[in-house]
């Protein structure tokens, strides 16, 4: 091929993609559905992620203010149209009322990988069996058998901060991790982490691999962004390869050990040996169908490993990010420190599982500040059919459906001065007054958290433990705002949440 040749052809290619991105960028268009204006031709309405313009974390909730007072609307994903649903009764629908349309994530799968098969990104029948039989698991009756085990944990928690409190200031998101990983290894594995008293213990070490922003990861993810099926198709996954084959020895050894010694602990494990030992799980399907799954040692690994990631993250980042607004307010600090005293006065001097359901002002805080920094700043549907959503739309099959958590969250219209942190706002009165989807830190539906409740007594217990002992401050370093890591999945400071801790008087 001479250099004529070699010209024309890259002419001719460049020009059919030039043809098929205009062709698609007028998608939303031919629906007749108002659609964010696709910005660059390649990289659609996401180039301000690519030229570090905005954040992932603040990416949809960006989206949300664009395309008010609409109930919904389009974007791009370089060539992929995706609809963003703003509306909350239409949220409503989606996740409930005809929630088998879109009852899938979108993530990628792949059988080989022993932690691709975890429940939050199970697709279907296989999803909604495994989620049929994990669900006795957090039942209010064994989050109060785990009391116990989380009480344990705090205090180590107090003897950790006790420590380090003649620092100056603490970084308290890696010190929050370090206490929801010993709450996790605990609760789940039935292991004792130590990483309170150890910084860099093995279950620390892998913590931090499985979420720490990567080159490699945020490759990973960009590519992702532009071709969704990509990790699909090329087996890749999201976490390093010494992250598996950790979690896969572990819970081998673990499992053989307890069915060795006959060690039983009614916890997350031991339903999990349960389920394995069925060999076969079967569940009726919404159509009436009995549906069978094969549950394998990968599909074992898998719940251990999500459960151990997203319980730890998740719960340290609210905690440290409570701590942090309670120090901007030592109004509200202190109004909390009152409750706490008050209740354990009444209850001996000591929490137990009934207590912290009766403190309602705790409670307020810890939903406040899952409003102002959701952990899934949005959550991401796939339309399975296609799906009439009002006399006007259609969505057409395998459409991705958007649903901007964070923007929901800062709407002035439901919640007022949206920026600023108010626990009143998850007041009686407050929340009798709002629409019900327009608050969604766990998701809701069938698809809700499973995690929930765990998640939310081992956040309320460290907070209550902490503010009994301490009162905590902003470190001269801290700002009034946070900025994000920009291609975090998770809200990430850049530069860490850094506090004072002083001791309180007995």
């Amino acid at each position: 091929m001479d250099a004529i040749d070699l010209v024309l052809l890259v002419t001719f290619i460049f020009l059919i993609i030039i043809y098929y991105a205009s062709y698609r960028r007028k998608y939303w268009a031919r629906k007749k559905i108002i659609s964010l204006k696709p910005g660059n031709i390649i990289m659609g309405s996401t180039g301000d992620i690519f030229l570090k313009k905005l954040s992932l974390y603040n990416y949809h909730a960006k989206m949300y203010e664009q395309l008010a007072p609409h109930k919904y609307g389009g974007y791009y994903n370089f060539f992929t149209p995706v609809l963003v649903v703003r509306d909350p009764d239409i949220i409503k629908t989606i996740f409930t009322k005809d929630f088998n349309y879109f009852m899938d994530r979108g993530q990628p799968l792949d059988e080989k990988n022993p932690l691709s098969q975890n429940l939050f990104n199970l697709k279907g029948e296989k999803w909604r069996i495994l989620r049929a039989k994990l669900t006795p698991t957090f039942t209010s009756g064994k989050i109060k058998i785990m009391f116990n085990l989380m009480k344990e944990c705090t205090t180590e928690l107090i003897e950790m901060i006790d420590t380090s409190v003649e620092k100056e200031e603490i970084e308290v998101k890696e010190m929050m991790a370090r206490y929801t990983t010993d709450v996790i290894s605990s609760c789940v594995f039935g292991l004792q982490s130590n990483s309170q008293k150890d910084p860099d213990s093995i279950f620390r070490q892998m913590g931090r691999k499985a979420f720490n922003q990567t080159t490699r990861r945020s490759v990973v993810a960009i590519i992702a962004m532009v071709i969704p099926k990509f990790r699909e198709i090329f087996k890749i996954s999201f976490f390093e390869k010494d992250v598996q084959d950790f979690f896969t020895s572990l819970v081998s050894k673990t499992i053989k050990y307890r069915e060795d010694n006959g060690v039983e602990r009614n916890d997350f494990l031991d339903l999990l040996i349960a389920l394995k030992k069925q060999e076969v799980l079967t569940h009726n399907s919404a159509s009436g169908e009995i549906c069978h799954v094969e549950f394998t040692d990968n599909l074992l690994t898998a719940q251990c490993f999500v459960f151990f990631s997203a319980g730890f993250e998740t719960s340290s980042g609210t905690l440290s990010f409570a701590l942090y607004e309670l120090a901007k307010h030592p109004e509200m600090q202190e109004k909390l420190f009152d409750e706490i005293s008050e209740t354990l006065e009444q209850n001996n001097g000591s929490f137990n599982y009934e207590c912290l359901q009766q403190m309602p002002y705790l409670d307020q805080v810890v939903c406040e500040t899952l409003r102002m920094y959701p952990l899934l700043p949005s959550l991401v549907r796939i339309c399975n059919e296609n799906y009439q959503l009002d006399e006007h739309t259609v969505i057409d099959k395998n459409t991705r459906v958007v649903i901007p958590v964070k923007g929901l969250h800062y709407d002035p219209s439901y919640y007022e001065n949206p920026t600023e942190f108010n626990p009143e706002n998850f007041s009686k009165e407050a929340r009798a007054k709002r629409h019900h989807f327009t608050y969604l830190p766990f998701g809701e539906g069938p698809r809700i958290c499973i995690g929930l409740r765990f998640g939310l007594m081992q956040v309320k217990l460290g907070l209550a433990t902490i503010l009994r002992n301490y009162s905590v401050s902003l470190s001269p370093k801290m700002s009034s705002s946070l900025e994000y890591k920009l291609l975090a999945f998770v809200p990430t400071p850049k530069d860490g949440i850094w506090l004072k801790f002083k001791k309180r008087s007995a």
